[in-house]
C-alpha cells in the first residue's frame, strides 16, 4: 500500500465535514481579517501611543486568533471552550481600544463604526463556536451516560416481564415485593 492510496482512504467524504486544522475554522478566518485591519489602525495612530496603546491593540489583536488556534490544539472540548472564550475577551478589549481611538480623534468615527461592525461580526462567529463546542462536550459527557440508561431501561423491562423490579441503588434483582413495608 502506498502513500497515495492511504491518503486517499483517510480522505473526509464530501457529506462528512470535518475541521483538520484552525485555519479551516470561518471564526478563525474572519477572526484573522480584523486582526489584520486593526494592525491597520496601530500603523495610524501616532508617535505618543506606539509604546501605549499601540502595543495594547497588536497584544490583543494577536491574542484573538492565538486563543482560537491554541483552543483547537486541545484535546478536551473544555479546554477549547477555555481558549475561545479569552479570544473572546481579546476581542473586547479591541472594540474597547477603538473606543479610545474615538475619544482621541485618532481615526474618523466612520472608520471606527465600521471595524466595530466587523468586530462584532467576529463576536458572533466565537459566540456560536463556543456554543458549537458545548453541545459536542454535553454529546460526549451524555453519550456514555445515554447507553447506560439505555441499558438500566432494558434491564428494568426484562425485571418487569419476570415480575421482578430493579433497585437502581445497587442493581441488584429482587421481587417486586422485597423492601415495600408489610402491614401490621
Amino acid at each position: 500500500m502506498n502513500r497515495e492510496s492511504l491518503h486517499r482512504e483517510s480522505a473526509p467524504s464530501k457529506h462528512a465535514r470535518q475541521f483538520s486544522t484552525f485555519e479551516d475554522l470561518e471564526v478563525y478566518r474572519v477572526a484573522r481579517e480584523f486582526r489584520k485591519a486593526m494592525y491597520g489602525v496601530v500603523k495610524r495612530l501616532p508617535e505618543v501611543e506606539r509604546f501605549g496603546l499601540a502595543s495594547q491593540i497588536r497584544r490583543a489583536a494577536v491574542s484573538l486568533t492565538n486563543n482560537i488556534a491554541e483552543g483547537h490544539g486541545r484535546y478536551h472540548y473544555l479546554d477549547r471552550i477555555k481558549f475561545t472564550l479569552h479570544s473572546r475577551g481579546s476581542l473586547e478589549e479591541l472594540l474597547d481600544d477603538l473606543n479610545v481611538c474615538t475619544d482621541e480623534q485618532y481615526i474618523p468615527v466612520e472608520e471606527i463604526v465600521s471595524l466595530k461592525e466587523d468586530g462584532w461580526r467576529v463576536r458572533q462567529l466565537i459566540d456560536g463556536y463556543v456554543r458549537y463546542l458545548r453541545q459536542q462536550a454535553y454529546f460526549a459527557i451524555t453519550r456514555p451516560n445515554a447507553l447506560k440508561a439505555w441499558s438500566f431501561l432494558m434491564r428494568c423491562i426484562k425485571f418487569k416481564l419476570r415480575k421482578h423490579a430493579i433497585w437502581p441503588v445497587d442493581g441488584i434483582a429482587r421481587p417486586a415485593s422485597a423492601g415495600r413495608v408489610q402491614p401490621k
